[in-house]
């Protein structure tokens, strides 16, 4: 049968099972962990397939990636028939000469390693067509590369290379080349040999600061990148260049196009932002297949009414132009625009002829100046974005059309209020309308029951709309810095079960309603700078979070006694909740807890200051023992002067009182007691013995001077006057402590 006779695809699915396809693919392929693709290479049997050996030395693509390698296995070496190599994501630090035996090779992938050099055998690679070797070290290559004559497509990103080979264009069916990233200040003269190159990458060579004249030879190119480079002036000849589509100039130092730019004919997208242009040549008119035109970052004032001859337009950025004050009424000529960006610019108005722009779906006008609310807005029912931030509109246009809109972004207008027709934009999912004036919310907002995210922080809200339970899909909510007392009545929170962030912080809230333990889906909980005085017992049901910060709650006396519960809790901020003495023995439970804040909490004992002091873990630690016995705890502290029997006091509770030696007559103390006191107390003046007098009771023993000016211990002092301790004070009544 023909499919008997094809190759198997091998593949493995990261365990030991590997899988045969003998219809699927011509091709024999394997990849999968390096210990399982060796294993298989070397055992007789490959490992149960009942694959003939001289079947997997026949192996064409092999794929390494993610193993961790820092030097390729030698038995890959064996696979002479190899094909395709990949062997990105790993940690190698340099190639074997033998890499040159893999004759057959017409791809090889190793990038994002740590490579430094590439061995001079690369050039018996003469099959190979794609080199990828990008984000590594290289800061050179070597010749013999350039005898690599078959190579397409090489890619050299994300290296620290200053120049390539003086023999480059020796890669005569070169097509496409990316060297961004790089050091390169200059290209070989044999570089404009590359007469097939279609594709050219060279930005962010931060060295490089002009382009020869030479490069305008390369007429077959159809997409050219410099962008992110020091380049002032193109070549003369650019408009040579008759095939190219795209063309990348961002981030230079151009302040003018050369002459002959108009014959860019093909060109569909031109990026010219963050640039020095003052004005647009009347040459780009010209460009009639030009799709994206990026102006952003310049010094334009005024735009041509040419403009509107671009009837091919879909993406117009004009953003960042500080001095632009007026957009040409030819804008509307642009039916086919879908993104117009002009934030970061000086307008004043838009022209009414933006409502043309039907097929508008993203409108970006944040920071542009606006005075006159923009009515024509209304009429782009296809927009599906509108950001329209930081002016000084004096009202929001009629926005009840935009239907389809997903996006709305309206933050810094100083509003009062929301119109209610904002309850049509039933598509809506994102609404950002901070750092406004809004004290109230229209019951037309709950009718928006797509919307996923909504921020309204730095307003002057009170209260939340009933309708507000209706938003069921909301996954993050922030209010912080308003003036909301409470939350909802009648728990409508708890409707919201799929809120994952909720941020509440700075308001006045005094209380949560029990109904928040029901957003089983929140992870991440910010109620600080409240005035709570209690957190619901329904907080440790909030089984799914992992960030709480209550802190400047300063009325918090205790936290829930079970908030253990949250075992996948990984911050807990509890700063300037002065009124706290102890944390909950349940939180030994929350094993992920990585940061645990009690700043500027002065009373807080348990745990101590001493075991706050190395970290979360270590706290955790603390209360998980002390949970084990909680129930029959108690801390003992004994205090008083050097020499007034506090650790005779405390040896002879944990040991036993002393006997008397029936040969000397003298008391002696248990052998144990001695150990202990000569081990400890010697220079700290500070001793805890652990006193367990029964089963079920566990006592702490501190032994404590509390004259000596040890300000090593100064921390002991939060232990006192707190519960589940019991304080003796022993004093020197005369000159002898032995009975």
């Amino acid at each position: 049968m023909e499919s008997a006779e094809r190759p198997p695809l091998l593949l493995c699915d990261g365990t030991n099972a590997w899988h045969q396809d003998l219809a699927s693919d011509r091709k024999r392929s394997l990849r999968g962990t390096l210990s399982h693709i060796t294993d298989f290479l070397n055992d007789e049997a490959n490992m149960g397939t009942s694959v003939p050996r001289h079947t997997v030395k026949l192996l064409r693509t092999l794929d390494l990636s993610e193993n961790s390698l820092s030097e390729l296995p030698e038995v890959l070496f064996q696979l002479t028939a190899l094909r395709d190599l990949t062997a990105k994501s790993n940690a190698l630090t340099g190639l074997p000469a033998r890499l040159g035996q893999l004759t057959g090779l017409e791809r090889l992938v190793l990038c994002e390693n740590k490579l430094s050099v590439i061995p001079a055998a690369i050039g018996r690679l003469v099959l190979l067509r794609h080199l990828d070797v990008s984000k590594n070290i290289l800061s050179a290559l070597p010749d013999n590369i350039c005898e690599l004559f078959a190579l397409q497509n090489l890619d050299l990103n994300g290296n620290r290379l200053a120049d390539l080979p003086h023999n480059f264009g020796q890669l005569a069916d070169l097509q496409e080349l990316h060297v961004n990233d790089n050091r390169l200040s200059d290209l070989p003269e044999s570089f404009y040999r590359l007469k097939r190159l279609e594709k050219l990458s060279l930005s962010n060579n931060m060295r490089l600061s002009h382009l020869r004249e030479s490069l305008c030879e390369l007429t077959a190119l159809q997409e050219l990148s410099v962008g992110g480079n020091l380049v002032g002036k193109l070549p003369r000849g650019t408009g040579q260049l008759k095939l190219l589509k795209r063309l990348t100039l961002n981030g230079n130092k151009l302040s003018e196009l050369p002459v002959g730019f108009d014959q860019l004919t093909a060109l569909q997208h031109l990026d010219l932002s963050s640039n020095r242009l003052s004005e647009l040549p009347n040459g780009i008119a010209q460009l009639t297949m030009l799709q994206e035109l990026r102006l952003g970052v310049n010094r334009l004032q005024i735009l041509p009414e040419w403009l509107g001859q671009l009837t091919a337009l879909q993406v117009l950025i004009l953003s960042t132009n500080r001095t632009l004050s007026e957009l040409p009424d030819s804008l509307g000529q642009l039916t086919g625009l879908r993104t117009l960006s002009a934030s970061g610019t000086k307008l004043s108005k838009l022209p009414g002829s933006v409502s043309k722009l039907t097929n508008l779906q993203d409108l970006d006008v944040t920071g542009s100046g606006l005075i006159e609310t923009p009515e024509c807005i209304k009429e782009l029912t296809a927009l599906l974005s509108l950001k329209i931030c930081r002016n000084y509109l004096p009202m929001l246009p009629e926005l009840g059309h935009l239907t389809l809109l997903t996006r709305l972004e309206i933050t810094g207008l100083k509003l009062r209020e929301l119109p209610n027709c904002i309850g049509q934009l039933v598509a809506l999912e994102d609404l950002y309308a901070s750092q406004n004036l809004i004290v109230t919310l229209p019951e037309s907002l709950g009718q928006l029951k797509s919307l996923t995210r909504l921020e309204l922080s730095n307003n002057e809200l009170k209260q939340l709309p009933e309708t507000f339970r209706r938003l069921t899909l909301l996954q993050r909510l922030t209010l912080r810095n308003n003036r909301l007392d409470s939350l909802s009545e009648d728990d409508a929170i708890s409707d919201l079960t799929a809120l994952v962030v909720l941020d509440l912080r700075s308001n006045n809230l005094s209380s949560l309603p029990n109904g928040i333990g029901k957003l089983s889906q929140l992870t991440d909980l910010d109620i600080s700078a409240n005035d709570i005085s209690v957190l619901p017992k329904t907080v440790s049901q909030l089984s799914a979070l992992q960030v709480i910060n209550v802190s400047e709650n300063r009325r918090i006396a205790a936290l829930p006694s079970d908030i253990g519960q949250l075992t996948n809790l990984r911050s807990m901020n509890l700063r300037g909740n002065d009124k706290l003495s102890e944390l909950p023995v349940s939180i030994g439970q929350l094993v992920s807890l990585e940061e645990l804040n009690t700043s500027e909490i002065c009373n807080l004992s348990i745990p101590p200051q001493h075991v706050l002091k190395e970290g979360a873990q270590a706290a955790v630690e603390y209360l998980a023992n002390l949970s084990a016995e909680h129930s029959s705890h108690v801390r003992i502290m004994i205090l008083g002067p050097r020499f007034a029997g506090k650790t005779y006091l405390r040896t002879t509770l944990c040991y036993g009182p002393p006997t008397q030696d029936p040969n000397t007559g003298f008391l002696v103390r248990p052998a144990a007691s001695l150990v202990e006191t000569n081990s400890e107390k010697k220079e700290d003046s500070f001793g805890i013995t652990e006193w367990r007098p029964q089963d079920d009771f566990v006592g702490e023993i501190w032994d404590y001077d509390y004259d000596t000016g040890n300000r090593d211990f100064l921390d002991i002092h939060r232990a006192f006057l707190t519960s589940r301790s019991l304080y003796v004070l022993v004093w020197k009544l005369g000159k002898t402590f032995m009975p």
